[in-house]
C-alpha cells in the first residue's frame, strides 16, 4: 500500500476484540503489514493482548499441541544442572520414583541414585550428603544419607574441627619463629660476648 493513503481501520476492534485474531492475521485478511496493524491498534487505543494471552488464543486456533519431551526441539536428555552444581533428571508421570520430583517433574540426581539403592522413595527430610563435597560426583561411594539435624551438626564439626587446627598450626609457626629468634639471640649473645 502507497504511503500517505488513509487506512479505514473502523472494524479494527471488532476484529482484534471480538473475534480475536491476531495483528498477523488482520494484517494477511486485509493486505497491510503487521506493524500497520499494530500501529492502528496503539493510535485506536485498543488495548494489546499480553505474551501469555496471545500464545493461548493461538493455540486454540491452530490447535496447537507443544512438543512433549524427546519431541521437542529444546529436549538435552532430560539431565540439566541447577545453578548450585547439582545434576537434576527428568522422570516420567509413570515412574516409581516419580513423587520425589519437583513440580516441573525433576529430581535431584543424587537423590535418585540413593533411592534406587535404598529401592525406595526418599522422604522429603531425608538428605543425601556428598562425602567428598563435589555437588555433581553422585556416585554411591561418595553419598551418604542423613537427615538436616545431623547434617549440619557434621557440617559445623567440619568447620570447627579445621578451625581450631588452623588456629593450633598458626600456634605451632609462632611458637617456631620464636624459638628461631631467641636462638640467633643467643648466638648474637655468645659472638659479641667472644664466645
Amino acid at each position: 500500500m502507497p504511503k500517505g493513503i488513509y487506512i479505514n481501520w473502523t472494524d479494527l476492534s471488532k476484529l482484534y476484540l471480538e473475534e480475536k485474531l491476531s495483528a498477523m492475521d488482520i494484517a494477511k485478511k486485509k493486505g497491510y503489514s503487521s506493524s500497520a496493524v499494530s500501529l492502528a491498534l496503539i493510535r485506536n487505543g485498543i488495548p494489546r493482548r499480553s505474551r501469555s494471552e496471545a500464545m493461548r488464543l493461538f493455540r486454540q486456533r491452530k490447535k496447537y499441541v507443544a512438543p512433549k519431551r524427546e519431541q521437542s526441539p529444546s529436549w538435552k536428555g532430560g539431565k540439566t544442572k541447577t545453578s548450585a552444581g547439582y545434576t537434576r533428571i527428568s522422570l516420567h508421570s509413570n515412574d516409581f520414583f516419580y513423587p520425589m520430583c519437583d513440580r516441573r517433574g525433576y529430581v535431584k540426581e543424587h537423590r535418585l541414585v540413593m533411592a534406587n539403592h535404598l529401592k525406595r522413595c526418599l522422604q522429603s527430610w531425608e538428605l543425601v550428603h556428598h562425602k567428598n563435597g563435589i555437588r555433581d560426583d553422585n556416585r554411591l561411594e561418595n553419598l551418604e544419607l542423613t537427615t538436616i539435624g545431623s547434617h549440619l551438626t557434621e557440617h559445623n564439626k567440619g568447620y570447627r574441627d579445621g578451625y581450631q587446627q588452623g588456629y593450633q598450626d598458626g600456634q605451632n609457626t609462632k611458637i617456631e619463629e620464636l624459638l628461631r629468634q631467641i636462638k640467633l639471640l643467643q648466638w648474637q649473645i655468645n659472638f659479641l660476648a667472644g664466645d
